[in-house]
């Protein structure tokens, strides 16, 4: 070997503007597989490894999703301090601009149904009368008439 060798600086390193410090705490096992892949996807493979990720909206969500099992910054994610600071308040989701209505669509004219074939099942016979729906018995079933089978 021509050198030591270095550790790469994580991504969050680079990035500009707040970073939280997302620590997992709690193992997900025996929780719903959705909050499992929360925290793999956070980067969290082991209890007590710590990860730093650029503040973002959707990474407030995915704290918030599975805050019963990390920590931000030191604090446990479901105290009263980290939810109030990851919470978006009502103040600033009102001075977002409001979406856009979608454009309206054309009208769209009725398409006639195909006719049916012989092998599909017609609700009703050309007769009028209705017709069983559904699968079809390989036999006919048993009738009154019969005379059951003694074993």
């Amino acid at each position: 070997m021509t050198g030591p060798i270095t550790a790469a600086a994580p991504p969050a390193a680079a990035a500009t503007g707040p970073v939280l410090r997302v620590t997992y705490r709690k193992s997900a096992i025996g929780y719903a597989r959705d909050q499992r892949a929360t925290v793999a996807a956070l980067g969290l493979h082991r209890l007590h490894q710590t990860v730093d990720h650029p503040d973002s909206p959707a990474l407030r969500g995915m704290i918030r999703k599975v805050r019963h099992l990390v920590s931000v910054d030191g604090l446990p994610a479901d105290s009263p301090a980290v939810t109030a600071r990851l919470t978006v308040t009502f103040a600033a989701a009102a001075s977002l601009p409001a979406p856009a209505a979608p454009p309206e669509a054309p009208p769209v004219a009725p398409v006639a149904a195909p006719a049916p074939s012989g092998s599909e099942p017609v609700a009703e016979a050309a007769t009028g009368e209705p017709k069983a729906i559904g699968r079809r018995r390989s036999r006919p079933a048993p009738s009154d008439t019969e005379e059951p089978h003694e074993a």
